[in-house]
């Protein structure tokens, strides 16, 4: 997929993806660039501001498919980054490393998994229904 292609399909699907998960309070930055470890995405959150930025790389990502479900799973570490806090804090005040960083992210990419399954689930069921609910509520 181009750049350009990759940069259509974020302003296709932000708005809504960000809507059905009720980020609506965040402030979210779109990038298009290589990424290491021939990752499809990664995602970027500073808590304290609210900010959160996501980052693709359009080598990786082949089909519209992959794009949607890679947007998905990186907002989902948006949802989650008070998690992020812990794994700050414990680092912060030296906890030694007895494989709480790998329990926690393991724990939060299981999480984060099921959630996206749960939620392709109700996309499938209705999406329009799915945005009306989430536009309601975030009111």
């Amino acid at each position: 997929m181009t750049e350009d292609e990759c940069y259509k399909l974020i302003e296709k699907h932000k708005d809504d993806t960000i809507s059905l998960l009720m980020l609506q309070s965040w402030q979210i930055d779109f990038e298009v660039s290589k990424l290491p470890d021939d990752h499809a995405a990664q995602c970027w959150t500073k808590l304290d501001y609210l900010y959160a930025k996501v980052y693709f790389d359009n080598e990786q990502i082949k089909t519209e498919e992959l794009f949607c479900k890679a947007l998905v799973h990186e907002l989902l570490h948006v949802v989650m980054a008070r998690f992020d806090m812990v794994q700050e804090f414990a680092m912060a005040h030296h906890v030694p490393k007895t494989g709480f960083d790998i329990v926690l992210n393991n724990a939060l990419e299981a999480t984060l998994v099921h959630f996206h399954r749960v939620l392709e689930l109700s996309f499938a069921v209705g999406k329009n229904k799915a945005l009306e609910v989430a536009n309601a509520q975030s009111h």
